[in-house]
């Protein structure tokens, strides 16, 4: 499930941003976010989805995959949608060109659109197989074909569309797009049809190249006087900077201050890995801030008034430590459950455990450690599942046995009091319960025990 909903995070955020490249107002009859919010917070919008995708697919541990698995499934997912951004560029960069051909179009899909289905049916083999090279192999090259046949229909369907079909008639030829039909017509079509797109592609050409040569309104340019005019266009676009020596040199001083040289070639020995003084001494007093915060507010926010009380008098419910990340992440702290975690990883290493922060009910393994509740810092969902491993113990040794499918329904009840410290039988309404039947399933594969095994599991698995 977290590969999945990663992809379409990924696949959310293309659409976006396509819509402000294309300056498309709708998406199917409705309009777009630039439209609505503005180009702007469109932008920040679809940024953070990627951001998600690349923090979702890492829950993969949480799922239960292991963490060259989730590591693996993160790089795949990297790779891809930096595919579709190539893929994305050359689409935009083709646009109004008249030399593109069919091969420069298919190799160009196959990034744009290719890349980001053949990551879907990759990743799903990937996690799938356990990373079986034939089988993952295989269904990459099937979504790879995937991926263009889908963007060679839509290319089709931008030119022969219509309202139905969501795309208006001819957009793609409005907007000089350079699709399979238009480099078909370029490449293979007899001179009349192609002079015509070729006017309809470089009108703005043509147009210079009457001006330039003293044309009749009728006459013809030919390819040479095109040429010639293109040249002049792009002279008078990039004059600004030609003529602006101050504004080169600039340009020129911050690409050697930020340009970085990667040798691919030798090899560096580590000599050495440790935090230094002054990190040390940073994290030091990120501690001690969050320490005094915790002080300071252990009246104030409910989350900290649960985690002070030993036993606790209530259940800490997602909406407590969602409370309390959000304080802490408030200005003019600004601070992460990944940059606290770091701090204390950085002042004793052999005290944490694992690789947390990366969640938001890690917060609550960082408070209880602040504490000194707990000896060790550790990802909450590795102490949900080593609790939840020693629940099934206690239960085979009762003689209470479960099903296949019982344990599929008991494995995701873990991982989604890892997530959210609780579930409800109204949370069984929600994915992934609600592909195997909510909680009308439930009922039926636990029977009365229902009630009874969430309140075991939320008791005991968040102890």
């Amino acid at each position: 499930m977290p590969a999945a909903a990663a992809i379409e995070l990924v696949h959310n955020f293309s659409l976006i941003h396509d819509d402000i490249e294309d300056r498309d107002r709708t998406r199917h009859h409705r309009p777009t976010l630039w439209v609505v919010w503005g180009e702007p917070v469109a932008i920040v919008a679809g940024n953070s989805l990627l951001s998600v995708a690349d923090l979702t697919v890492h829950r993969l541990r949480a799922a239960g995959a292991g963490e060259d698995t989730a590591v693996a499934a993160g790089h795949i997912l990297t790779e891809r949608y930096l595919s579709m951004m190539e893929g994305q560029y050359l689409d935009i960069a083709y646009e109004g060109r008249t030399d593109v051909t069919v091969d420069e179009y298919l190799s160009m899909i196959e990034r744009k659109t290719g890349a980001l289905i053949e990551g879907a049916v990759e990743l799903g083999a990937f996690v799938g197989s356990g990373g079986a090279g034939g089988v993952v192999d295989g269904l990459r090259a099937v979504g790879r074909d995937l991926g263009r046949i889908f963007q060679i229909r839509d290319d089709v369907l931008g030119i022969w569309g219509g309202p139905a079909l969501g795309k208006p008639v001819g957009a793609d030829i409005v907007r000089k797009k350079n699709s399979l039909p238009v480099g078909h017509v370029f490449e293979h079509a007899r001179d009349t049809a192609r002079r015509e797109l070729h006017r309809i592609y470089a009108g703005e050409k043509i147009e210079a190249a009457h001006v330039a040569a003293g044309l009749a309104a009728d006459a013809e340019p030919t390819e040479e006087q095109v040429t010639e005019a293109a040249r002049e266009l792009l002279k008078n676009a990039a004059a600004p900077l030609a003529s602006n020596p101050a504004l080169r040199n600039q340009i020129l001083e911050m690409r050697q201050r930020y340009e970085q040289t990667i040798d691919h070639v030798s090899q560096d020995i580590v000599l050495e890995a440790a935090f230094s003084e002054e990190a040390r001494e940073k994290a030091k007093e990120l501690v001690a801030s969050f320490e005094q915060f915790i002080s300071d507010n252990k009246d104030e926010i409910t989350a900290l008034q649960v985690l002070y009380s030993r036993p606790y008098r209530e259940r800490l419910r997602f909406a407590d430590f969602k409370a309390l990340a959000d304080a802490i992440g408030a200005p003019p702290r600004s601070w992460t459950p990944d940059m606290l975690w770091r701090a204390y990883e950085a002042l004793d290493k052999s005290k944490v455990r694992g690789s947390g922060g990366h969640i938001l009910t890690d917060i609550v393994s960082l408070v209880r450690f602040a504490l000194h509740q707990e000896d060790e810092l550790a990802p909450v969902p590795g102490q949900v599942e080593a609790r939840f491993q020693n629940w099934l113990a206690q239960q085979q040794a009762a003689g209470r046995t479960f099903t296949d499918e019982q344990r599929w329904w008991l494995e995701n009840i873990r991982d989604h009091i890892a997530a959210s410290f609780s579930i409800e039988v109204g949370d069984l309404e929600l994915a992934p319960f609600a592909a195997r039947g909510g909680p009308g399933k439930a009922h039926q594969l636990f029977g009365d025990d229902l009630a009874t095994v969430l309140n075991e599991l939320n008791e005991v698995l968040v102890a």
